[in-house]
């Protein structure tokens, strides 16, 4: 039993969210766990028997993660791993040839900073953005989408693909939904009450707490425990989360700068104005 849909990416623009809000409608079946990463998964990555990474690496394991769903409900999974991977379009494509892929994409400094943001207080980056961006990383070049979203054009039809701006899904989360559920062609839900924030970004308050909670995030029973609980461990993480300051305009204007080809490549495969990402 495979998925009928993917979310696949990017990372830090709005995936979280979108599973959750997808999850709601009764005709649809998310998997419980999130980012099972299972197309993604290679020997030749350096993290490739990291399970908190990849969680998935057996088809019949990936296979039980569908077993729950009914036969009216269309199956999908959210693993922003996808849309930045080499091998996952055409893994995807050998399994699934018909599948269905979710983009969601944000603007590319914005999307940057906040992936920098996240190794930062997860203790994987220790540099300041200036320097953080001079020494370059995955966490910067995540944010270039056109060749990305090629490779997915090589191996799936336009119309297999549909493209969410973050941005939009911020500020009507309700329309984006309805759209995609269109696009699915399911119904709308007059109470999907969509503008609700997941997996919110920031400094944290307290390191060690921080700490703590990832461990406690990364144990293999924390897969086991129920969505209630794991909701509340995830609304404790919020809580100990300051707003992060923001880039200086000059900083913010170089990463601009150095995102710009790529923003006019990506406007012109999707052909869509990005305008607003140029700004």
């Amino acid at each position: 039993m495979l998925p009928d849909f993917l979310v696949i990416g990017a990372f830090k623009a709005g995936t979280t969210s979108l599973h959750h809000y997808l999850d709601k409608h009764p005709r649809i079946f998310m998997t419980r766990l999130k980012e099972p990463n299972f197309f993604a998964h290679t020997k030749s990555d350096p993290n490739h028997d990291n399970r908190n990474i990849f969680p998935v690496t057996d088809l019949a394991q990936y296979e039980r993660l569908f077993a729950d769903a009914r036969a009216d409900q269309l199956k999908g999974e959210a693993s922003p791993g996808y849309l930045p991977s080499k091998q996952a379009p055409r893994k995807i494509k050998e399994q699934i040839p018909d599948i269905r892929l979710l983009a969601t994409l944000r603007d590319p400094v914005d999307r940057a900073y906040s992936h920098y943001l996240m190794e930062l207080r997860n203790e994987q980056i220790s540099l300041p953005p200036n320097q953080a961006f001079d020494a370059g990383g995955y966490w910067l070049e995540a944010s270039n989408y056109a060749r990305q979203l090629n490779r997915y054009l090589e191996h799936f039809r336009p119309d297999q693909i549909k493209v969410v701006l973050y941005e939009e899904m911020r500020s009507d989360a309700d329309k984006v939904v309805h759209d995609i559920l269109d696009w699915l062609g399911l119904p709308p839900l007059d109470t999907l009450n969509a503008n609700e924030q997941h997996n919110r970004g920031g400094v944290p308050r307290s390191q060690f707490m921080h700490r703590a909670l990832n461990v406690a995030r990364t144990l293999p029973v924390t897969r086991m425990i129920p969505p209630g609980v794991r909701r509340r461990l995830a609304g404790l993480r919020d809580l100990n989360l300051a707003p992060a300051p923001e880039l200086s305009p000059e900083e913010s204007q170089r990463w601009r700068d150095y995102f710009a080809e790529d923003i006019e490549r990506t406007a012109q495969l999707l052909d869509v104005d990005l305008s607003q990402w140029l700004s």
